[in-house]
């Protein structure tokens, strides 16, 4: 992956910093990886299309989790 991606972490990030980082990867691929593991990690990569779905469903509050 480029070492010029631009990794920021959501606004709700929990207390102990453990967040999602949102990242522009080439092509307007949006990549999603975990804060805690970074560079080293696994990156879950969505199209266009993908990432509006994924907002679509969050600001719905289709992807809360269950208390």
């Amino acid at each position: 992956m480029p070492g010029d991606v631009v990794w920021r972490k959501g606004s709700r990030c929990g207390a102990n910093g453990g967040c999602v980082e949102i990242g522009a990867l080439p092509a307007g691929v949006v990549g999603a990886r975990d804060s805690h593991i970074g560079d080293d990690g696994p990156v879950l990569r969505l199209s266009p299309g993908e990432w509006r779905s994924v907002l679509t469903g969050i600001r719905r509050g289709e992807l809360d989790m269950p208390r």
